[in-house]
């Protein structure tokens, strides 16, 4: 995915810089973003332990939820 940013900079009445995105290009950024919030909870998971379905079955029945 290419980004090529055409960013304007505006400033506010308070003299705060502020950036002005055409809309595309800020949903590209968006999307890039949930890709690594993905990519971060993917990994994450990967580090859990992992249990047979066997297993998550008896838990499930053992708390009374199936």
């Amino acid at each position: 995915m290419n980004l090529n940013l055409n960013e304007e900079y505006i400033t506010d009445e308070k003299g705060k810089k502020k950036v002005v995105l055409d809309i595309k290009e800020f949903k590209k950024i968006m999307q890039v973003v949930e890709d690594l919030d993905d990519l971060r909870h993917i990994a994450k998971r990967r580090k859990e332990k992992k249990v047979s379905l066997e297993e998550f079955i008896s838990d499930l029945k053992a708390a009374n939820l199936v």
